[in-house]
């Protein structure tokens, strides 16, 4: 695969790397970490590999803040 700070250098860059068809539900679980203290949500989606192919992910996310 690619390393975290080479597949996303900025956190509005997570877009291009989403498949088209799950780019909605992400976007909105990544909101749910943004306005939640403490939440954790825990989700599918699939990222584009280096080779173009795409490959499904699970993502935890922390929002710290």
């Amino acid at each position: 695969g690619i390393k975290t700070w080479v597949l996303l250098p900025s956190a509005a860059d997570w877009r291009s790397v989403v498949h088209p068809d799950d780019a909605a539900f992400t976007a909105t679980r990544m909101e749910q970490v943004q306005s939640v203290d403490g939440a954790q949500p825990s989700f599918e989606t699939r990222f584009r590999h280096k080779n173009g192919e795409w490959r499904w992910c699970e993502c935890l996310a922390t929002n710290l803040l």
